[in-house]
C-alpha cells in the first residue's frame, strides 16, 4: 500500500526560522536554492517564494498556491475550498466595496488578467499585470491571505452563485461522468468528493465553518508565492517582504489529511441515464502519486494512447468511426490518483463495443512494448511543450504552481531529464502493473430517459429558496527587433518581429476562404474543405504528417472564420523550415482522400449532435436565427438543417471550393520569435508566390437594421438543471467605426466583466442569481454585429434575472457612464492589451489584425492615445446609439417554457 498522508516539511522548522529572523532584524529572507533560472527564498514566517526574471515583455505574474483543496474536506463541508475562493474576492479591510476598492474592479482597471482556481490538492490565486503594477498584485494577495471578511450576508448571496456554477456543470454529460467516476473510484479518500462540493453542502455550509476552514489553512507557511516577469529580484524581494513579511505563521500545525484509500478489490461499474445525444465510456485505474518513480512512464503512456492522430486510441476508435473522440489522462496528484481513458461514442455505436476496443488497445501495450520511434515522438512533443510553457509569464507561473501542489517545483526542473530515462520496457511495465481488472472502475453514460426516484424532494424544494546549490540560469540571447512589413508576392503581406530571448517561434497567417463563401444551399462546405487540409497531401498521408510534426514537437493548425481560413504554427527555432514545408504541402498540395472525406463528414454530423446537448449553443442559435435572415453570414441554421446539408455535400464540392477560393490574394502572414525575418520572407515568396492569385475577394455584407421590437424565444430542455439566456439586437458597429472605442468603453462599464461591471456587481454579487453575466459586441469585423448579453441561472430565477438586468441597463442609459467608470475602462483597455502581448502567438495574432484593418505598424504605440482621447460625452452618445432594451430579443434554452 502506498502512503496517502503527507506531512509539511516546512512546518516543523517555521517557529525556529521565525525566532531567528526576529532576533536578527536585518535577516528578512533566506535564499534556499537556485536552479534553471528559478530562485527559491523563504521568509521568516515560512512563506516559500519562487522568483523568475523574464524580460521578454513588460508584464509580471503573481501567483499564490495554497496547499489546500478538496482533499482537505469532508462530508458536511465539501466544496468549502472552492467556496472560499469565491469569498476571497468579496472584500478585505483595505479592498472592499464601501471604499470603492473591490479587488476585481481595481485589477480590471489596470487591465490585469486575474482569477482563482480550485483543484483537489490546491487553491491558486493569480494576476498578470503591467510590470509597474507588480506591487499592487502583491498587496492584494498579502491582504487576503488572512484578512478576508467572510461575512454571512456575502456567503448567502455567493452561495447561489456557486450553486449556479454547479448546476451549469450538471448540464454537461462529461462533467456528470467525471464527478461520478471519482465518487466510485475513491470510497474513503476525499478525492471522492467533487471539487465544487455536493449540492446540499454548498447550500448548507454555515459561515462559521468557512471561517474555521480559512483560519486553518490560509497561512504563509502553507503557501508558495510565485512571481514571474519583468522585474529585478532584489526589488521584488523588498516588495514581497514589505507586504508578506509581517504576516505571522500559523499558531497551530496545519491540519494534515491522513485518510488512506485501500487497494481496490474488484472491478466497479456505474451507469448514468439521462437525456442526451451521444454515449460516453470512461475507465479509470488507481495510480501512484506524482512523486512516484513511475510518473514519467505513465505520462509517456498517456501520450502514446492519446496524443494526436497517430495515437493508439485515435487509430483504434476515432479512425474507425467508433467514437467522436478518445483520450487518456494520467491524473497524478499529491496522493495516489487515477489513469483515465475516455471516449465519446459516435452515433449508432454500442458502449460494449467501444469498451472492448479500449481494452484491446491497453492489452496490446501490456503484451508488447512501444517502439523506440513511438517513444521518441511523444518525448519530443513534451520537450517542445515545456519550452512553450516557459515562454509566457502566466504559463510558467502556472506550471510551477501545479508541480508545487502535487510534488515540488524541482520535480518540474528535472522532469525532462527523467523523461529521457524512460525506456519502452518501462511503458510496458506500468501498463502491466496498473491496468488490472481488479483496479478498474468503468462508467457508461447512456443517453436515454431515466426513471429517477427522488427521496429528498421536500428538502430539495426548500433549499431552492433565495438565500542552496546554485546553477546558472540559461543565458539570454539578443532581444527584439523592430516590426517589419514586406510583400512576399503581389497582394500578399508578411509582418515579422524577431525576438531571440528564447528558442520558440510562432507563425500565423490567414487567407480568404471562410464561411462567407459558402453557397447558400451548402452550409458547411468551407468547414469541410478546411478540415481536409491535414488529411493527406502529395508528400504525406494523414498519419505521416502527424508523425512529422510530433517528432519535432511542432504544431500546425487550421481554423475557419467568416472571411478567412487561418493557420497557426508553433515550433522551436531549429524546426522552422521543416515545419513550414509541412504547411506548404498541406495547403498547396492536398489530395483530398475520399475515405478521409467520409470520415470527416461523419465526425461533423456527430459533433452537430453534441450541440443539441448544450443549453448555451441552443440559446445562442435561437437568437441568431431570429436576428439575421437566411442569406446573412451570421444566420445560424438549425442543427437538423446543418446535418441534412452536410449529408448532401460531396468530395467534388470540396475540391471545387478549394480550386476556386484557396489562393494567396489577400493573404497575410505574421512571424514572431527566434527566427530570421529575411529568410522567412524569402521562403514565402519562393513557395507561395506562384499560388493561385485569382481567388475572389469576399462579398459585401449587408447591414441588418436594428429591429424595433424584440421577442422571447424558448428551446425547452427539461433534463437540464440550469438555463442559458442570450439576448440582444442588431447594431451598426464594426471594427472601423469611428466610435468603436467609445462603444467598447460604454459596454465595458456595463458588462465586460462578471466581477467588475454594473451587471456583474448587481446580478452576481448582490443578488447571487448567476455565476456569470456578460455583455459584449459580437462578431465585429469589417461588418457589423449584434450587441449581446449572456447569463445562466436557475429555471425559477429566469424572470427575476431578466427583470433585474433590464433595471440595471435602463438606469445606466439614464445616468450614462461616470467619470470614474470611464477612467477605469480606459485603464483596462490599455493595460489588458499590453498584458495580452506577452507571448509570441499573441503578438503574431495582433500583427495579423494590424494588417487586416490597415492600422499601421505604429498602432501598438498609438493605440493608448486613441483610447485616452475618448470623452465622456462620446461614450454616452455611443451607449444610447447602440443599446436599446426595447429592441432586444431573448433566446432561452433549458428547463423553461414561455408559459412560465
Amino acid at each position: 500500500m502506498l502512503p496517502f498522508a503527507n506531512t509539511s516539511p516546512q512546518t516543523a522548522s517555521i517557529p525556529l526560522l521565525w525566532a531567528i529572523m526576529k532576533e536578527n532584524k536585518n535577516m528578512k529572507y533566506a535564499c534556499i536554492q537556485e536552479e534553471g533560472g528559478v530562485q527559491e527564498y523563504h521568509l521568516a514566517n515560512g512563506l516559500k517564494v519562487l522568483l523568475v526574471e523574464n524580460n521578454s515583455a513588460p508584464v509580471a505574474t503573481v501567483l499564490v498556491v495554497y496547499k489546500v483543496g478538496s482533499r482537505n474536506e469532508a462530508v458536511g463541508f465539501t466544496g468549502s475550498t472552492h467556496f472560499l475562493e469565491h469569498m476571497l474576492f468579496r472584500g478585505t479591510p483595505r479592498f472592499n466595496k464601501s471604499k470603492g476598492t473591490q479587488i476585481a474592479q481595481i485589477l480590471s482597471k489596470e487591465g490585469a488578467n486575474f482569477n482563482a482556481t480550485t483543484w483537489v490538492d490546491r487553491t491558486t490565486y493569480y494576476e498578470t499585470v503591467p510590470a509597474e503594477k507588480l506591487e499592487l498584485a502583491l498587496e492584494i494577495e498579502a491582504e487576503r491571505m488572512q484578512h478576508a471578511f467572510i461575512r454571512d450576508a456575502d456567503r448567502q448571496s455567493e452561495m447561489t452563485v456557486v450553486r449556479n456554477e454547479l448546476e451549469r456543470d450538471e448540464n454537461e454529460p462529461d462533467s456528470v461522468m467525471w464527478k461520478n467516476l471519482f465518487a466510485q473510484a475513491f470510497l474513503a479518500h476525499p478525492y471522492h468528493h467533487p471539487t465544487i462540493g455536493w449540492h446540499s453542502d454548498v447550500e448548507g455550509v454555515p459561515t462559521a465553518r468557512l471561517k474555521q476552514f480559512y483560519k486553518e489553512f490560509y497561512h504563509p507557511n502553507n503557501a508558495t508565492l510565485i512571481v514571474v516577469g519583468d522585474f529585478q529580484n532584489s526589488k521584488a524581494l523588498e516588495l514581497i517582504d514589505k507586504h508578506f513579511g509581517a504576516i505571522p505563521p500559523s499558531k497551530k500545525p496545519i491540519p494534515q489529511m491522513y485518510t488512506q484509500e485501500f487497494p481496490q478489490q474488484g472491478e466497479r461499474r456505474f451507469k448514468i441515464r439521462r437525456p442526451g445525444q451521444l454515449g460516453i465510456v470512461q475507465m479509470a485505474w488507481h495510480v501512484p502519486p506524482q512523486e512516484h518513480i513511475d510518473s514519467h512512464a505513465l505520462d509517456v503512456l498517456q501520450d502514446i494512447l492519446s496524443e494526436g492522430v497517430n495515437s493508439r486510441l485515435y487509430q483504434k476508435l476515432v479512425e474507425t468511426q467508433k467514437t467522436v473522440y478518445a483520450g487518456a489522462y494520467n491524473l497524478q496528484l499529491r496522493d495516489p490518483g487515477l489513469f483515465i481513458v475516455h471516449a465519446k461514442l459516435a452515433s449508432g455505436i454500442q458502449h460494449a463495443e467501444v469498451e472492448a476496443a479500449m481494452l484491446e488497445v491497453l492489452e496490446e501495450l501490456q503484451k508488447k512494448a512501444p517502439s523506440r520511434k513511438e517513444l521518441d515522438r511523444v518525448r519530443n512533443q513534451t520537450k517542445a511543450a515545456f519550452s512553450y510553457n516557459r515562454h509566457g509569464t502566466m504559463q510558467l507561473a502556472s506550471m510551477l504552481g501545479e508541480f508545487e501542489a502535487t510534488a515540488d517545483w524541482k520535480f518540474m526542473m528535472h522532469y525532462l531529464e527523467n523523461l529521457e530515462k524512460v525506456k519502452p520496457a518501462d511503458v510496458q511495465r506500468v501498463a502491466q502493473t496498473y491496468f488490472k481488472s481488479d483496479n478498474l472502475t468503468v462508467g457508461w453514460f447512456i443517453p436515454e430517459e431515466a426513471e429517477a426516484v427522488d427521496v429528498n424532494l421536500r428538502s430539495r424544494q426548500e433549499s431552492r429558496k433565495p438565500t542552496a546549490k546554485k546553477a546558472k540560469a540559461p543565458a539570454l540571447k539578443r532581444g527584439k527587433s523592430e516590426l517589419d512589413r514586406q510583400e512576399f508576392a503581389k497582394g500578399s503581406v508578411i509582418l515579422t518581429q524577431e525576438n531571440h530571448l528564447d528558442n520558440t517561434v510562432s507563425i500565423q497567417g490567414k487567407f480568404l476562404a471562410g464561411t462567407i463563401f459558402n453557397p447558400l444551399q451548402k452550409p458547411g462546405l468551407a468547414e469541410l474543405t478546411a478540415g481536409m487540409l491535414k488529411k493527406g497531401s502529395e508528400r504525406y498521408d494523414k498519419l505521416e504528417l502527424a508523425d512529422a510534426l510530433a517528432q519535432m514537437g511542432s504544431s500546425l493548425d487550421f481554423r475557419l472564420g467568416t472571411d478567412h481560413v487561418s493557420f497557426s504554427i508553433r515550433c522551436l527555432s531549429e524546426h522552422v523550415e521543416p515545419t513550414l514545408a509541412l504547411l506548404e504541402d498541406s495547403l498547396l498540395h492536398p489530395t483530398f482522400p475520399a475515405e478521409e472525406f467520409e470520415k470527416l463528414k461523419k465526425q461533423r454530423m456527430d459533433r452537430l449532435l453534441q450541440r443539441l446537448d448544450s443549453t448555451d449553443a441552443m440559446a445562442y442559435d435561437l437568437l441568431y436565427r431570429h436576428l439575421y435572415p437566411k442569406d446573412h453570414p451570421l444566420y445560424q441554421p438549425t442543427v437538423e438543417e446543418l446535418m441534412q446539408a452536410t449529408e448532401k455535400l460531396s468530395l467534388k464540392d470540396v475540391q471545387a471550393f478549394y480550386k476556386k477560393h484557396y489562393g494567396r490574394k489577400g493573404m497575410i502572414v505574421a512571424g514572431v520569435g527566434d527566427l530570421d525575418a529575411r529568410s522567412l520572407q524569402n521562403w514565402l515568396g519562393q513557395r507561395f508566390g506562384s499560388w493561385n492569385a485569382k481567388n475572389p475577394l469576399p462579398p459585401a455584407i449587408a447591414e441588418i437594421p436594428r429591429q424595433k421590437q424584440g421577442v422571447w424565444l424558448a428551446h425547452p430542455m427539461p433534463d437540464k438543471a440550469n438555463v442559458s439566456i442570450f439576448l440582444g439586437h442588431q447594431t451598426s458597429l464594426n471594427r472601423l467605426s469611428p466610435d468603436f472605442f467609445a462603444a467598447t468603453l460604454a459596454n465595458q462599464a456595463l458588462g465586460q466583466s462578471s466581477l467588475a461591471s454594473r451587471l456583474g456587481i448587481r446580478i452576481r454579487d448582490e443578488l447571487g442569481l448567476t455565476y456569470g453575466i456578460y455583455s459584449y459586441f459580437a462578431d465585429i469585423g469589417r461588418s457589423s454585429g449584434p450587441w449581446l448579453l449572456s447569463v445562466s441561472t436557475h429555471p425559477d430565477n429566469v424572470q427575476k434575472t431578466l427583470a433585474e438586468t433590464r433595471k440595471v441597463i435602463e438606469e445606466y442609459l439614464k445616468e450614462g457612464i461616470s467619470a470614474q467608470e470611464l477612467e477605469d475602462g480606459k485603464s483596462n483597455l490599455i493595460g489588458s492589451y499590453l498584458v495580452n502581448l506577452a507571448t509570441h502567438p499573441e503578438i503574431a495574432y495582433r500583427l495579423l489584425q494590424l494588417e487586416q484593418y490597415q492600422f499601421g505598424l505604429d498602432y501598438f504605440q498609438k493605440r493608448a492615445g486613441l483610447i485616452r482621447k475618448v470623452t465622456q460625452a462620446q461614450v454616452n452618445k455611443a451607449l444610447r446609439k447602440y443599446l436599446h432594451p426595447e429592441s432586444w430579443s431573448v433566446g432561452i434554452a433549458g428547463n423553461y417554457t414561455l408559459e412560465q
